[in-house]
């Protein structure tokens, strides 16, 4: 049986360029996993310009939670009420209880 090669996926690509390192099987050491791309220093900048390009600033991540936490609220407000102390649901084959409790998500 071959052992399989494994490259790094860098910019919508599999590059397997320069030295490669075995991944043993810990169970049964004299097994091998696969070989794995160790990656060149180029291949490091190339993945990094990547990150760059895709990456989001933290006042825009700050704001998507924000939003995320807007939504989430929101539905909450807009579910079903929940009066009684116990709501059923029901199914053909199903008859299940749980009591009222509150959620809080959120900050």
């Amino acid at each position: 049986m071959d052992t399989p090669v494994f490259p790094n996926y860098i910019d919508g690509q599999w590059i397997g360029r320069g030295p490669h390192f075995e991944n043993r099987n810990p169970a049964r050491t004299d097994e091998i996993v696969g070989l794995f791309a160790k990656g060149t220093a180029r291949d490091i900048e190339d993945a990094a310009d990547m990150t760059h390009e895709e990456g989001k600033t933290l006042p825009e991540a700050k704001g998507e939670v924000r939003r995320s936490i807007n939504i989430f609220r929101r539905s909450e407000e807009s579910g079903p009420p929940m009066n009684a102390d116990k709501r059923r649901l029901k199914n053909k084959n199903l008859n299940l209880s749980y009591p009222r409790s509150s959620a809080f998500i959120g900050g």
